[in-house]
C-alpha cells in the first residue's frame, strides 16, 4: 500500500474534518464500516499521515485545532503533537481548546512537562474552566508535588466549587498526605458552600446512613439549586432515603425548565413511581425513558421487564 495514496485509506475510521483534508469524499468513504483497527493498520495510518503532514503544512488554525480534536478521538495522541510541531507559524496558542487538547496529547504520550505547561496556558485563558484544574493535579500528583497539588485544589475548588472530579482528587490528596479526609473535605464543602463536597462526604463517612445524604443535600434546593447535575444526585438521595414522593414534582419541575433532563433524573421518577406502585405512572415514565437516545443500551431490556411484569400485575 502506498502512503501517498489518499483514497487507499477510504477504509479507515476517520472524523469528517480529517476526510474532508486528506481529499476523501463522503462517497469513497466507507471507514464507518470499519470496527476494529488491527495494531499494523494503525501503524500504517500514523506513517502515511506524518509525510501527509509534512507535505502539506496548514494555513488555518481553525482547521488544525479540528484536526487535533478528531486525531485525539481516534487514539493517537503522538499526530496531535506533530500538527502541532509541523504548524508552529498559524499555532497562535489563543484558542483554548487546541491548548488543552495539545494538553492532553502530551500527557497520553507520557510528555509531562509539556502537558503541564499545556493546561497552565488553557487555564490563562478561560480560568473558570475546570479541565486543566483536573489535569494539573493528576500532573502533579504523579510527580508527588503535594504542595502544588494542594494549590491547584483549592483554587480549581475556588473557582469551579461542584466539579465532581475536584473533590474526588482533594479525596486522593488528603489520603496521600495522610490528613483525615472526611473532616478536611467537610470543612472546604462548607467553606466553598458545595453540595459536591457534602455528597462526596456522604459517601465516604462511615457515621452516615441512608438519610444523611439527603440531609445534607436538602438545604441546597431549598435554596433554589437547580443544576441538572445537582438535581440527579438529589433525587438519588431522597431514593436511597425512602422519600419516593418527593422525586416526581421535582423531575417535573426539571421537564418544565429544561429543554431536556438527563436520562438518570428520568430513571429515577421512574423508580420511585416503581416503588410507590404507582404502576400507570412508571409505565409512562419508563416509555419516555426508552426513547431517550442517551439512555443505555444496556438498561433497556431490563426496564422492558419491568413494563412487561407492571401491566401482567
Amino acid at each position: 500500500m502506498s502512503l501517498a495514496g489518499k483514497t487507499d485509506w477510504a477504509h479507515y475510521p476517520m472524523g469528517p474534518k480529517l476526510r474532508q483534508w486528506l481529499g476523501i469524499s463522503s462517497k469513497d468513504y466507507s471507514g464507518f464500516k470499519t470496527e476494529v483497527v488491527a495494531a499494523d493498520l494503525k501503524t500504517e495510518f500514523v506513517d502515511f499521515l506524518l509525510a501527509h503532514m509534512s507535505e502539506n503544512p496548514l494555513t488555518d488554525e481553525t482547521l488544525m485545532v479540528d484536526l487535533m480534536d478528531e486525531l485525539l478521538g481516534m487514539d493517537l495522541p503522538l499526530l496531535v503533537l506533530k500538527i502541532v510541531d509541523f504548524n508552529q507559524e498559524i499555532w497562535s496558542r489563543n484558542d483554548f481548546r487546541g491548548i488543552n487538547i495539545e494538553g492532553l496529547g502530551a500527557m497520553y504520550c507520557g510528555e509531562l512537562a509539556r502537558a503541564e505547561h499545556c493546561f497552565y496556558d488553557a487555564h490563562k485563558l478561560i480560568p473558570s474552566e475546570p479541565a486543566p484544574y483536573v489535569n494539573l493535579i493528576q500532573i502533579t500528583h504523579h510527580d508527588k508535588r503535594w504542595e502544588e497539588s494542594a494549590a491547584w485544589i483549592l483554587a480549581g475548588l475556588k473557582a469551579c466549587p461542584n466539579h465532581y472530579p475536584l473533590w474526588e482528587l482533594f479525596y486522593v490528596y488528603l489520603t496521600e498526605v495522610g490528613k483525615d479526609p472526611v473532616s478536611e473535605l467537610w470543612a472546604r464543602a462548607e467553606e466553598f458552600h458545595s453540595w459536591a463536597g457534602k455528597s462526596l462526604v456522604a459517601d465516604l463517612d462511615e457515621q452516615s446512613n441512608q438519610q444523611s445524604k439527603a440531609s445534607y443535600l436538602d438545604p441546597f434546593y431549598q435554596s433554589g439549586e437547580r443544576d441538572a447535575s445537582f438535581l440527579v444526585e438529589y433525587t438519588g438521595a431522597l431514593g436511597l432515603a425512602g422519600d419516593y414522593d418527593r422525586i416526581p414534582s421535582i423531575v417535573w419541575e426539571a421537564e418544565k425548565s429544561y429543554s431536556t433532563i438527563p436520562w438518570k433524573l428520568k430513571a429515577h421518577a421512574a423508580q420511585a413511581h416503581l416503588a410507590m406502585e404507582q404502576k400507570e405512572a412508571f409505565r409512562r415514565q419508563a416509555n419516555a425513558l426508552l426513547t431517550d437516545r442517551d439512555f443505555p443500551s444496556q438498561h433497556r431490556q431490563e426496564l422492558e421487564n419491568l413494563i412487561k411484569e407492571s401491566l401482567e400485575s
